[in-house]
């Protein structure tokens, strides 16, 4: 175990596991189908309360800047860089002609949305139906009568979604939420978990009155496409307090730290530049300008061009 301020964060480590496994063994004491709101609370605990009120993963829909907020029970976390190139073939030449198009990022998660009791359960299932409706998009209200969904030129804004995942999914220019859009989620409840069950009027859990089948465990995993709303790439500057030849070289990469959230000081971190292209250090660095590819990229899924 390690010592000071690490020895804090390897405990705290240790108690997120814990409180899952202790989660896990609670629902599996309990039978695999249950009777809805007759079922007494188990002897778990409530991660929502514990685990979430710490640990979150943020989804915030863009059109509204409404969100939803789930504890961060991570099961996969991928972070893919892409860089897309133009090769062009030419006669007598060996090798082709390279010429760089974008850097792409894609984002994967996958977590647990876990319950320890029915409340819990009838909490997830509705923040799973409102993070199901973010990815339908904003609307021009139409006259009475008149709805217009089925028509694209009344959409108003594209369902483009911010997430924040601590140091992990974050803004490298405000230390927020990061801009990008998803292709879909997939929802996918842990049968062996098993489910709460409620039938009739006076034993439901969500209020329906018919059969309800409430989940304990639910897997979501999506995959999401980064807009960055700054600055990215390396110029050459005029002081020597950057890194490469003469020390000149600075990258824009937003003043939090990017790709991920670092302040912890400057060894082996590069200077990032102002708007005015003067090498500054971080604390006194402002915000990039916006990319104008991303910007580009966003007018284009909101169908402002």
């Amino acid at each position: 175990m390690a010592n000071g301020p690490f020895a804090r964060i390897d405990k705290t480590i240790q108690k997120a596991v814990d409180l899952a496994q202790r989660t896990k063994a609670a629902n599996q004491q309990s039978p695999t189908i249950q009777r809805g709101l007759n079922v007494p609370v188990n002897g778990g605990v409530n991660v929502a309360k514990n685990l979430g009120a710490t640990y979150k993963l943020k989804i915030e829909y863009v059109p509204s800047a409404a969100f939803v907020e789930f504890p961060a029970f991570i099961t996969g976390f991928s972070d893919a860089y892409n860089v897309n190139w133009n090769a062009e073939e030419v006669f007598g030449r060996s090798d082709p002609i390279a010429t760089y198009q974008n850097t792409r990022r894609a984002i994967s998660v996958s977590f647990q949305v876990v319950a320890y009791d029915i409340s819990e359960a009838r909490e997830n299932m509705l923040k799973i139906n409102y993070l199901m409706s973010m990815l339908y998009p904003l609307y021009e209200q139409q006259p009475e009568g008149k709805e217009g969904c089925g028509n694209a030129s009344t959409i108003n804004m594209g369902p483009l979604l911010r997430v924040k995942f601590g140091n992990l999914i974050q803004d490298a220019a405000t230390g927020g939420a990061l801009l990008g859009y998803v292709n879909g989620f997939t929802v996918d409840p842990e049968l062996e978990e098993g489910f709460f069950l409620a039938s009739g009027e006076s034993n439901t859990i969500m209020g329906t009155g018919g059969t309800e089948y409430v989940p304990k465990s639910v897997r979501l995993n999506f995959e999401m496409t980064v807009l960055h709303e700054h600055s990215l790439g390396w110029i050459k500057g005029e002081k020597t307090t950057g890194v490469g030849k003469d020390g000149k070289y600075y990258f824009r990469g937003g003043k939090t730290g990017f790709p991920y959230q670092n302040q912890v000081g400057k060894v082996a971190l590069p200077v990032v530049v102002s708007e005015a292209g003067r090498a500054t250090t971080p604390e006194q660095s402002t915000s990039d300008v916006n990319n104008v590819v991303a910007q580009a990229q966003a007018a284009s899924i909101l169908g402002n061009e």
